[in-house]
């Protein structure tokens, strides 16, 4: 039986809806504010949310955009109730995630439809992979043939995360960064490093999943500069992760100055003066600038220096 939570400080409205939603086959919980709605959809998700869009303190579009940036509830449908009819209104909820209107006081007759298509999208979209296990998945199978793949994945996915956070990326954005830091060299799996083929047979094995649509730019596109003309720039942003494959390119460049070169800030140095280019994303080679010096700084605290 799916699960509904109604979002609504009017207790009143909360009662009267439940009640018609019970009647429909569907478990129904309540809260009254933003806050405590977020706190629920973490600790016992929902198949769906209908959410008021005036509530005090956290309103409903405050609401929405936390649940979509938190890789626990980002999936989960919201269906927006509200009394607002203008049109940037309901544009601003679509921006933070929303699935759908619904105009207060509701027609029930257009609700149950509109629950009912979200919960069927919802479960096609469950039936698919979920990305961090098929990762793992993956980096298993990468180490079972070759540890030191497998070690450049894992180094190459941390390193990315940690200037993802740097930079402020949403959870979503890092999410993708670090699935696609793992999986960018997956075709190394069948053909070495040093057969340009180990890229197509990396998109041939990515393209099939949920993900295949956006992964398949960083399988061909990660070692590219990002000022050049090869760079995928249009089809990164029409998948919404442009940021991510400027963040990994550049890291990449930077593990591959660091294995000719042993010592870090040397090779620092080198990316930096190629960012001032254009060949590199700027802000990640500042992040790696920063994290440079944090480690610095935490070796000094460690040894007395």
């Amino acid at each position: 039986m799916a699960k509904i939570l109604i979002v609504d400080d009017n207790e009143q409205n909360c009662e009267l809806m439940r009640d018609v939603i019970s009647s429909w086959g569907y478990e129904v919980d309540k809260v009254f504010q933003g806050m405590d709605a977020l706190e629920y959809a973490r600790s016992t998700p929902p198949h769906l949310i209908l959410l008021d869009v005036m509530l005090p303190g956290m309103n409903g579009f405050e609401v929405c955009r936390e649940l979509k940036r938190n890789p626990k509830t980002e999936y989960i449908p919201v269906i927006m109730l509200t009394a607002l009819n203008d049109v940037e209104d309901r544009i601003r909820g679509f921006k933070v995630g929303a699935s759908s209107f619904i105009s207060k006081p509701p027609n029930y007759n257009e609700l149950k439809y509109v629950i009912s298509s979200c919960l069927q999208r919802k479960q096609v979209f469950d039936s698919m992979e979920s990305r961090r296990p098929l990762c793992n998945a993956f980096l298993v199978l990468m180490r079972a043939k070759d540890e030191l793949l497998y070690q450049q994945a894992i180094q190459r996915s941390q390193l990315c995360e940690k200037v993802g956070r740097l930079l402020g990326l949403l959870e979503t954005q890092l999410d993708r960064l670090v699935a696609a830091a793992c999986l960018c060299e997956i075709g190394a799996v069948i053909r070495p490093l040093t057969d340009p083929d180990h890229v197509v047979v990396g998109e041939d094995i990515v393209r099939p999943l949920k993900m295949g649509e956006w992964l398949t730019l960083f399988v061909r596109w990660h070692h590219t500069k990002v000022n050049s003309p090869d760079f995928p720039r249009d089809a990164a942003a029409e998948q919404d992760v442009l940021p991510e494959l400027r963040i990994m390119n550049t890291v990449n460049r930077f593990l591959e100055l660091r294995q000719n070169h042993a010592d870090k800030d040397e090779c620092l140095s080198i990316l930096r003066d190629e960012a001032r280019t254009g060949e590199w994303d700027a802000k990640t080679v500042e992040a790696l600038l920063q994290l440079r010096k944090d480690e610095t700084f935490i070796q000094a605290m460690q040894y007395g220096r």
